[in-house]
């Protein structure tokens, strides 16, 4: 899963009051630790007023909601452009969307990655600073 408190996800099954395809918050860890015998697996989600709390299996139950350009929390995406200690072509990883709203005017359109030891965070633009990182054969992710 690869969940942290405050990470948007989506539930991928319906139970109770939760719906298939309903976003929820992580808010921390499943909170009884003896209550399922795959605790490790699950966490506490928040789906909001009228759904309530869910203990969702991370590795099964829930994915990362979408972000602004088709990106997900843990994508590798390849820089479009130089930029900083940034350069065309680095390799970096998707951490969350833009942190501060009211840093830059197109902040919406923006998603945070991770490019590493050295280079570190950049607020990239989701439709014309990267794009995802080739996998195996070619392919990227959506293809």
């Amino acid at each position: 899963g690869g969940f942290r408190k405050g990470d948007r996800v989506v539930a991928l099954i319906g139970w109770k009051s939760i719906s298939n395809g309903d976003v929820g918050i992580v808010v921390g860890p499943h909170p009884n630790p003896r209550g399922v015998a795959d605790n490790a697996e699950r966490v506490s989600v928040d789906f909001g007023e009228g759904k309530g709390r869910a203990n969702m299996r991370a590795t099964s139950q829930l994915e990362h909601a979408l972000l602004v350009g088709g990106f997900r929390k843990g994508d590798r995406v390849v820089a479009l452009i130089g930029w900083k200690s940034i350069s065309k072509g680095d390799v970096g990883t998707v951490v969350g969307p833009h942190p501060n709203p009211g840093g830059v005017a197109d902040h919406a359109q923006r998603v945070s990655v991770d490019f590493g030891e050295g280079k570190g965070r950049a607020n990239m633009h989701a439709t014309s600073q990267i794009e995802h990182a080739l996998l195996f054969g070619g392919f990227r992710k959506g293809d």
